[in-house]
C-alpha cells in the first residue's frame, strides 16, 4: 500500500500486485476465500480490447467477465475459461459467490449452476476488484 502522500497513481494503475490480498477460512464443512485489490476493476481492463470498448457500465462490465471466453486479451485468445468450473464445483458446494467492482456487484447462490441464482446491484464505487466465495456441505 503506497505511503502517505504518496500518488494515489499506484493505486489505479493496471496490474497493481502490491495492492493485492488473499484471505481464507477452513472450518469442518465450509470453506470461504476473499481475493481483493485495488487496480483499475473490470471495466476497464476489459475495455482494453476493442471487442469490449464500448461497455459503459461496471454491472455490465462484471457480467461480461464472468461468462465464459471473455478476458481482456478478446474473443478468441484462449483467455477468460477459469470461471466456468469454478462455479460448477462451487454451485454443487452450496456456493455463495459474490464479486465487485466499480459501483456494482454481483451476487450468486444456489445448489447447481443450473439453479443457480444471479442479482446485479448498484452499489458506492470502489477502486479495484473484490470477490468473496463461501461453500458449505450439503445439510443432512
Amino acid at each position: 500500500m503506497p505511503h502517505k502522500g504518496a500518488s494515489s497513481d499506484v493505486a489505479r494503475r493496471p496490474e497493481a500486485p502490491e495492492t493485492g490480498i488473499l484471505a481464507y477460512k477452513a472450518e469442518l464443512g465450509a470453506f470461504e476465500l476473499v481475493v481483493a485489490d485495488r487496480g483499475i476493476g473490470i471495466r476497464r481492463s476489459l475495455r482494453r480490447c476493442a471487442a469490449y470498448a464500448a461497455l459503459q457500465d461496471e454491472g455490465r462490465a462484471l457480467e461480461a467477465a464472468l461468462t465464459d471466453g471473455v478476458s481482456r486479451h478478446g474473443p478468441g485468445s484462449n483467455h477468460g475459461h477459469g470461471f466456468r468450473p469454478i462455479f460448477t464445483g462451487l454451485m454443487n458446494l452450496h456456493g455463495e459467490l459474490r464479486f465487485r467492482s466499480g459501483d456494482h456487484a454481483i451476487t450468486m447462490n444456489g445448489t447447481s449452476p443450473t439453479s443457480a441464482t444471479s442479482k446485479i446491484t448498484q452499489k458506492a464505487p470502489i477502486d479495484g476488484f473484490f470477490g468473496s466465495v463461501r461453500c458449505h456441505a450439503k445439510q443432512p
